[in-house]
């Protein structure tokens, strides 16, 4: 891990979000998150509505994993990057770097993390690999504002809808931390090719960014040591943090051979009976609705 954040309460404490135990990326349980990093109020999440968060650090939308409905991302220790209580001082700049994890033999190389975070309009969140053990650097993901709830316009800068990565990476601007660009707080060259790779974030949604993240590694593929680079760059700009980190070896469907095409006689239904049957399905994630059994259909040609 490194830093470059201000000291403001100089001694660790738990559950000071001031103290330096804080000045970096640190391992700290979902309950400390729930009381001492405490966020109140009402956001209009776009596809949710009004959202009532009693907890912004820990808020997460409906998510279903493996068929199953998700109560929240985050549980027991997670690691965990806080801006948003630092006073300014210039900002906070913080990264942190996995080990090396030998991929050899391993193909279609995946990515996967729940992802703890909210956009600020002054900040940039990055996750980066390397295949060559930290001389340099390739992109997974780099999180902006998208403009839509600030006044002074996305930070992934566009000229005539297309994005402009060396406007978007190369800007200097008074909000950002220590008045930089935002190049200077990721690794990797900034170049036309990182523009797949910008995923813009709608500013102070506490909702919208807490989801699995899921990025193929392509370069990482059969490589004997890949690490992984978190970074985050603000002036007092929200939270990044992450559970359930993994990296995947995902067999992709293979389609052998097109679907013969058939001819099919229409059909005329000539009666049918919908009879309700009791039981429950949820829907949407918490509404429930009736669920129903039809009998069979007599068709005719």
């Amino acid at each position: 891990m490194s830093n470059f954040t201000a000291v403001q309460h100089d001694f660790y404490d738990l559950t000071d979000p001031k103290s330096d135990y804080y000045l970096n990326w640190a391992v700290v349980d979902t309950n400390t998150l729930a009381s001492d990093f405490s966020d109140q109020g009402g956001f209009y999440s776009p596809g949710l509505g009004l959202i009532t968060v009693t907890n912004g650090r820990l808020e997460t939308p409906p998510i279903v994993l493996n068929g199953v409905l998700q109560d929240t991302l985050f549980h027991g220790h997670m690691i965990y990057c806080d801006s948003d209580y630092r006073q300014n001082g210039g900002g906070q700049v913080n990264v942190l770097f996995t080990r090396d994890y030998n991929l050899t033999g391993y193909t279609n190389v995946y990515l996967a993390f729940n992802n703890c975070y909210e956009q600020n309009q002054d900040n940039i969140g990055s996750v980066e690999y390397s295949i060559d053990q930290g001389q340099t650097w390739l992109p997974a993901l780099y999180m902006l504002d998208d403009g839509t709830t600030d006044g002074d316009g996305s930070d992934a800068v566009t000229n005539n809808g297309v994005l402009d990565v060396m406007a978007t990476f190369g800007t200097a601007r008074s909000d950002q931390a220590f008045n930089l660009a935002y190049s200077n707080f990721i690794g990797a060259v900034v170049s036309p090719a990182l523009a797949p790779f910008v995923s813009p974030r709608r500013n102070d949604d506490p909702i919208s960014s807490k989801r699995i993240e899921v990025i193929r590694l392509a370069q990482a593929d059969n490589q004997p040591h890949v690490r992984v680079r978190f970074g985050q760059g603000g002036t007092s700009s929200w939270f990044f943090g992450l559970d359930d980190f993994g990296l995947y070896s995902i067999t992709l469907p293979v389609i052998s051979a097109q679907p013969a095409s058939e001819t099919v006689m229409p059909i005329r239904v000539l009666r049918s009976r919908f009879r309700p049957a009791a039981g429950r399905l949820p829907t949407n994630g918490s509404s429930t609705a009736r669920s129903f059994r039809m009998p069979p259909i007599r068709l005719t040609r």
